[in-house]
């Protein structure tokens, strides 16, 4: 979770985006930087397309790790990639290695084979491996990046549309894993025996139909193989998690029932992230999926309600379990906007999720069988006017006025009962 004091992230090809950092400390002088110039890389402009969009992945994943609650893209060429820097989740891989004491329990295949459900999507060429002497990884002794050339990644899909991924050690790795020496290891082991190995690497969900919502969440199996010297057989472990995701369903009314909806705007932002949401319409369903978390709120999507019997409806679908304010910013002619954004607090805990509006629980519904899959909330305008925004000077102004109509009254009463004598 961040905060409004977490600093913001600038990032860039090499030193140009500096001229962004002095503009932004210009204009918000109160604010913490961090700047990523990756001159070690530069230019970008001679790269293809992955290669730019690997640069920008790691770029981002510097500063998230760095807790920046924003990031402002200072380079002309990553700016290009923008549709593809999508809003995308850590996953990490577990296991504790078997234990190695001689030649003949020597690893001779160590290899992950992971699935991710339909609708997720590897961000590739991004797998780390650490080994750690603790189960807490704490303790670090080794880490791997895919260019050291210790283990393979090859990827794949299902013909039912799910995403696969296989992490096999090469000769290398196994070397090392099977012989390496480290601080504080065990005279009676070998290499990295019984260390604890963590696999890291990054995934997009793509907000579609594809994707399960509420509790029934999406599956990510992984199906780890090994096999020693002296077998003849392998040795597998299969595990799973999933991934959850949720929604909003909005309800608009207008009191009289006259209202015009195309009138109507609302915009979402992440209360603890400081993110606005942006999300594409499905023309044919009338669903809003989430498809990127923007930091300026004029970039934010303008979510206009659908109708169906008489009622206006806003479904976004692809929002993490997080707090998030709803706003109105436009509504018809002729009825109130709503003066204070809504509260909407989505929570997953124990194996289930519960949502509040406004502080008040809120009953989750269900979608294609999934429980606990959208927020509902109506929102109801009223006819009627609002006072101009007019401040302390104009509240003062209604009050004078109020004052004189009630001096001149009570005057005329006076002046009527003394000539009535």
């Amino acid at each position: 979770m961040l905060n409004a004091g977490n600093p913001i992230g600038v990032m860039d090809s090499g030193i140009g985006g500096l001229t962004v950092v002095r503009e932004l400390q210009r204009i918000l002088p109160g604010e913490d930087i961090i700047y990523f110039g990756d001159s070690a890389n530069c230019p970008y402009g001679n790269k293809t397309s992955d290669q730019i969009f690997d640069l920008s992945c790691n770029m981002l994943r510097f500063l998230g790790d760095n807790g920046v609650k924003c990031t402002a893209i200072a380079c002309n060429t990553i700016s290009t990639m923008a549709d593809r820097l999508r809003p995308c989740f850590d996953y990490q891989i577990i296991s504790t290695l078997p234990s190695i004491t001689s030649a003949s329990t020597y690893l001779t295949c160590y290899t992950f084979a992971d699935t991710l459900s339909k609708g997720i999507t590897y961000n590739k060429h991004d797998v780390v491996l650490e080994f750690f002497t603790d189960a807490a990884c704490t303790d670090p002794v080794a880490k791997w990046a895919e260019t050291d050339g210790k283990f393979t990644v090859t990827y794949s899909s299902t013909d039912t549309g799910e995403s696969g991924m296989t992490i096999e050690m090469t000769a290398d790795g196994l070397k090392e894993m099977n012989t390496a020496v480290y601080s504080d290891a065990s005279m009676v082991n070998s290499g990295y025996s019984d260390c604890t190995l963590r696999i890291t690497y990054a995934a997009t969900v793509n907000s579609s139909a594809d994707v399960v919502y509420g509790d029934n969440g999406n599956p990510n199996e992984v199906v780890l193989t090994w096999k020693r010297t002296s077998q003849n057989s392998y040795d597998t472990l299969k595990d799973d998690a999933k991934v959850f995701t949720y929604g909003l369903e909005l309800t608009k009314l207008f009191s009289d029932g006259k209202g015009d909806f195309s009138k109507v705007q609302f915009i979402m932002q992440n209360k603890i992230d400081g993110y606005y949401v942006k999300a594409r319409l499905d023309e044919a369903t009338g669903v809003y999926y989430v498809t990127d978390h923007v930091a300026d709120k004029k970039d934010a999507t303008r979510l206009v309600p659908t109708v169906k019997d008489g009622k206006g409806k806003i479904l976004i679908k692809g929002l993490e379990d997080d707090e998030y304010t709803v706003t109105e910013i436009k509504t018809a002619d002729g009825y109130t906007l709503l003066k204070k954004g809504i509260a909407v607090v989505i929570s997953r805990k124990d194996a289930s999720t519960s949502a509040a509006v406004d502080g008040k629980q809120a009953a989750m519904l269900a979608d294609n069988g999934s429980a606990n899959a959208l927020v509902p909330l109506s929102v109801v305008n009223t006819s009627g006017f609002d006072l101009p925004a007019t401040g302390d000077r104009g509240v003062w102004m209604y009050g004078l006025a109020g004052m004189l109509l009630m001096t001149a009254s009570a005057a005329c009463i006076i002046i009527a009962r003394k000539r009535f004598k």
